[in-house]
């Protein structure tokens, strides 16, 4: 009669009523290699975030340097742009963005060139003050009118520091209308800056400047194009998407807006110049004849 063993017998394999016993070595090598199974796949796992984590690491790399790259081309043509903008010559010879040789603009700085023509303005100007009876310039040299003038513009950058902000600028466009804008305080005090510029350039200029505003509009143009195209790219590398279509579409915004002040102005013109109702027609009245008597008469 065999036994009873209890069925609870971690050495033991329970088949159908009997059970046999497994060999302690066989089982310890079951078990180490689970053991060794579970580890390579714990290593394989690591192994694969590890991967992971640098084909991450190496994609934030790749974006990083185009958007190093791109941040650079734009610095690039925004320093060609700016030194395009505000470009100072201390010399006191001509200015000029016109080159003699070939016709083609030269680089000068925009700001300056038209502050060196301003200048002509501003002695033209106070010529014919100096020149009036009734100013109190008369007979002042030019030199002492220009120190009057720049006196006069401090006063208006001391009303700007003040907190004065009733600037306006206004003028009239080639289609007659009248435009007016009110001015920031910095937009007023940059004007004011440029003023006295100007007249720095009228005291101290050995010739008369030439200055061709259609030219500078074209570099203008030239320059900008490259800047914007450079700025969107810079975006792009970044990720934005809506600004980047917004700026290629700033020309069309552009015009839209025009479009429509154009519109405005029209009907504010009609309003001030009402039409002539069809059908009613206003005649000059016909002269009387002049009957002249004989003194005789």
């Amino acid at each position: 009669m065999v036994p009873n063993k209890k069925k609870t017998d971690l050495l033991g394999v329970l088949d159908g009523k009997k059970i046999k016993k497994i060999n302690p070595l066989v089982l310890t090598s079951i078990v180490g290699s689970l053991f060794t199974l579970v580890a390579v796949l714990m290593v394989l796992k690591v192994s694969a975030d590890k991967r992971n984590e640098l084909a991450s690491v190496n994609s934030l790399s790749s974006q990083s340097a185009q958007v190093v790259q791109a941040r650079e081309n734009f610095l690039t043509t925004r320093k060609a742009y700016v030194e395009k903008l505000n470009r100072t010559d201390y010399s006191t010879n001509i200015r000029t963005n016109i080159n003699s040789a070939s016709g083609e603009g030269v680089q000068t700085g925009w700001r300056q060139l038209a502050g060196a023509k301003w200048s002509q303005d501003i002695k033209s100007d106070l010529s014919n003050l100096r020149n009036d009876p009734k100013h109190p310039l008369y007979r002042t040299g030019e030199t002492p009118a220009l120190e009057v003038l720049k006196l006069q513009t401090l006063g208006t950058l001391s009303e700007i520091a003040a907190g004065n902000t009733t600037f306006y600028v206004g003028y009239v466009k080639t289609d007659g209308t009248k435009v007016e804008q009110k001015l920031s305080t910095g937009a007023a005090a940059y004007l004011t800056l440029g003023k006295l510029e100007a007249i720095d350039l009228a005291n101290t200029l050995e010739s008369i400047p030439e200055v061709n505003f259609s030219l500078m509009l074209n570099d203008i143009g030239k320059v900008n194009e490259s800047y914007v195209l450079a700025l969107r790219g810079y975006l792009q590398a970044q990720g934005y998407k809506d600004p980047v279509d917004q700026l290629g579409d700033a020309r069309k915004t552009a015009d839209e807006i025009q479009l429509l002040q154009d519109l405005k102005n029209q009907k504010l013109r009609d309003i001030q110049q009402p039409s002539q109702p069809q059908g009613i027609q206003k005649f000059a009245p016909e002269p009387r004849p002049v009957i002249r008597r004989n003194q005789n008469d």
